[in-house]
Formats: C-alpha cells, sequence, structure tokens
C-alpha cells in the first residue's frame, strides 16, 4: 500500500496541557492525506451495525473517535436507545469506561502486551488503528488471504480471515469470517464485517464503517477529557465468597448419581479414562450459560479416552426432569442426577467440597484430581481445554474459534 507524503512537513507545536498531549498543525496543512504512521492525532467516525432477531443488521452505535498518540484515546458511543452516549477513555495509565444504560463509571488497568479489558476499545478498533490499520497475524487454524477489489467504486485491499469451525449449541457447524478493507491509496480502513455460514447459508454479524477521517488537527484537553454525568455511580464488582474445592491431587471419590432413564451411574464406571465431572444446577444461570461451551468441547473430544458427566446438584428431580426433556434435542453430553437434591450428603458439597457452582473437575487416568474450574468467565474461558490438554487431550482449532465472537458484539 502506497503512503502520500507532503514535501514539507506541517509545522507542529506539541504543547503538554493539563496532561493531555495535543498537536497544532498548519491550517492550510491540516486536512492533507497522511498515512496513519505519520499522524499525531487522529479522528474517525465509525457506524457500526449489528444483527438484529430476524437476521438483518441494524445502526447499534455511532462512534466518534479521538486519539492522541501514544496513547492517549477518547470515545464516544452514541445510540438511539441511549440518553447519554457511553464513552471510554485511556491516557496510558487507566482506563476508564461509562455505560449510560446503568449510569455506572468503571476504572480498568491499562493494556497489557496489547491487550485490553474494554469492550469498548475492541469495538472502536482502537488498537488496530494505532497499529497503522494492519491486522495482527492470524493465529494457528486461521486461512487468512488478501486481494484486489473495488468497493462503492474505491479501489481497495481486503483481508479476510477464515476462523476454524466449531459446534453451536444445536450442534450446528458454524464457521466466522471476518473481512477488513483499506482503501488502497492511502492505507485507511474503510469497513470491518464480521459473518458467520452455518447449514449453507451467510449472514452478517457486524459490520463497521470508517468515514471522516481527520489528521494532526487539535485535540483539546476538554475533548479528550473523560466527562460522564455527575449522579454517575462507581461500578462495583460483586463480592464473591471465597471458593471451595477439593486440592489437585487429591482422590475423586466415587459416588452414585442417577441418569434420566433411571440408572445409576458411578464415577468409577469411567475408572482408566480421564474424567470431566460439571455440576450444574437448573436454576443456576451462569450453569445455563456455561453448558454450550461444555456441549461444544464434548463434541470435539469424541474418540478419545475421555468421559464427560455433568451432575445436577442442589436442585428437585422434577425441574431436571423437565430440563432434560426440554433440551434433549440441544445437549448430548450425558447427564444424571444427585438423588441427595438439596438435602444432606450431596455430591457437590459433602465429597467434593463445592460451595458454588458451575464447577468443573478433570480427574486423570488414575482417578486425582488434575484440574479445578470454578464459574464461567463467558466465551474467552478456555480453561477446561487448557486441562484437557495438559492430559494430553488433542482439541480442534475449533476449540476456541467461538470466542473471538463474543469480543465484536455491541454493549448497550
Amino acid at each position: 500500500m502506497s503512503k502520500l507524503h507532503q514535501k514539507e512537513r506541517p509545522l507542529e507545536l506539541c504543547l503538554a496541557a493539563s496532561g493531555i498531549v495535543f498537536v497544532l498543525a498548519a491550517p492550510a496543512l491540516a486536512a492533507s492525506p497522511v498515512s496513519l504512521a505519520d499522524a499525531k492525532t487522529i479522528q474517525v467516525h465509525e457506524t457500526m451495525l449489528s444483527k438484529d432477531r430476524d437476521g438483518g443488521l441494524f445502526s447499534s452505535y455511532e462512534i466518534d473517535l479521538r486519539i492522541a498518540r501514544p496513547d492517549r484515546v477518547n470515545a464516544l458511543f452514541s445510540s438511539s436507545v441511549l440518553k447519554t452516549p457511553n464513552q471510554y477513555t485511556a491516557d496510558g495509565k487507566t482506563e476508564r469506561e461509562y455505560r449510560a444504560k446503568y449510569n455506572t463509571i468503571r476504572t480498568l488497568d491499562p493494556p497489557k502486551n496489547g491487550l485490553s479489558n474494554s469492550a469498548f476499545r475492541r469495538m472502536a478498533k482502537v488498537d488496530l488503528i494505532l497499529n497503522d490499520g494492519k491486522l495482527p497475524a492470524p493465529e494457528p487454524g486461521v486461512q487468512r488471504s488478501v486481494a484486489a477489489e473495488t468497493l462503492d467504486n474505491i479501489p481497495m485491499t481486503v483481508t479476510t480471515d477464515i476462523l476454524p469451525a466449531f459446534k453451536d449449541h444445536n450442534g450446528e457447524e458454524v464457521i466466522d469470517t471476518q473481512k477488513f478493507w483499506v482503501v488502497t491509496a492511502t492505507g485507511l480502513p474503510y469497513r470491518y464485517v464480521m459473518s458467520e455460514t452455518t447449514q449453507g447459508k451467510t449472514s452478517p454479524l457486524t459490520e463497521e464503517t470508517f468515514t471522516g477521517w481527520r489528521f494532526n488537527q487539535l485535540l483539546t484537553p476538554t475533548q479528550m477529557a473523560f466527562a460522564a454525568p455527575a449522579d454517575a455511580k462507581p461500578y462495583v464488582e460483586m463480592a464473591m465468597p471465597t471458593m471451595t474445592s477439593l486440592p489437585v491431587g487429591a482422590i475423586a471419590p466415587d459416588f452414585a448419581a442417577v441418569t434420566p432413564d433411571g440408572k445409576t451411574v458411578r464415577l468409577s464406571d469411567f475408572q482408566g479414562k480421564i474424567v470431566v465431572l460439571d455440576f450444574w444446577a437448573t436454576w443456576c444461570h451462569p450453569c445455563q450459560e456455561a453448558l454450550p461451551h461444555l456441549e461444544s468441547v464434548y463434541k470435539q473430544i469424541q474418540g478419545q479416552d475421555v468421559a464427560v458427566l455433568g451432575v445436577c446438584v442442589w436442585d428437585k428431580k422434577e425441574s431436571y426432569d423437565k430440563w432434560v426433556a426440554d433440551k434433549k434435542e440441544i445437549y448430548s453430553f450425558p447427564t444424571a442426577f444427585d438423588p441427595a437434591g438439596r438435602g444432606d450428603n450431596e455430591i457437590a458439597g459433602t465429597l467434593y467440597k463445592v460451595n458454588g457452582i458451575p464447577t468443573q473437575y478433570v480427574i486423570d487416568k488414575q482417578g486425582k484430581v488434575a484440574a479445578v474450574m470454578i464459574g464461567y468467565d463467558g466465551a474467552d474461558d478456555h480453561h477446561l481445554e487448557d486441562a484437557l490438554a495438559a492430559q494430553g487431550v488433542k482439541l480442534p482449532a475449533g476449540a476456541k474459534a467461538a470466542a473471538y465472537r463474543l469480543k465484536h458484539q455491541p454493549l448497550q
């Protein structure tokens, strides 16, 4: 991609005001085309579309992004459903988010190794722009191609990444594809699209278009400041009790549970195999969020010496039976019910020292606890895959592919 340079650079005066660095450029040259790499300040408008329930796209955000290199960022996320825009700022030391829906302010640690904990930063493609509009190297299993293409009558260079296939909660194969167009003449980002293909049909998930690029124009302290409403409250993490479990290396206690057809299943039935033991309940929302992930892993470890058993604990038998009937077309991994229900001497708490669910144990072929996973962190949670890999279980690249999608979904 060619870069356009002026023979004489614009007069620049770098000043520090209230800790905010800004650049003054000669007005005659301020609007001149430059490469992202040469820009001291960057302003761009982004229009973000997201998939609706009918499979089409709706306007989720209008994003106004301002960057003052090397690391100062201000982004406003306007939406028709929000009275006040969401906001994200960074100053190299901290990141801050304002969530208008909850009227809360959240302070985050700065990005480490190029990775940020802010979903707003990812949505605004801040790091892509700071990387001069270049995508990072593809992860293992991703098929990348680069081609010339004309879009909106503009010559473009389009990079296409096809992510490894994965199974959705219905067991259907899904392939996500991301496409990123840059203007060939300038190297400026133009459009980003994430789509999915399943059952032979491709539909968009998100689309982001970049317009109104401006470089080396004055960015004042006010423009770069974090400006949440005066009545906004600090974001408060929910206090979590101390979680308990059996220690790694302990012998996994044998137990008896009841399968949907009324038979008894015991841990000892799987002697000599690696066992994934998942404790869950029908009323536990985090458990229900985690079960599609367990199903995905279960489908991808078939044919290996690995057994999966989801034991419903602290629950009522009628609730479990209804869940089994409702989910029989969705989940294929084996489940069983702890007959102790919510009474004494139940499997999870008494035998496995569990005081919070979901909790997963990976038990090795010798019957010892190899790993314990408590809770579920969403699509980025791959502790189970890592624990199985440590036991020599082979997992295809697609086992982690579904996580990429979550990072590109809009927040309200």
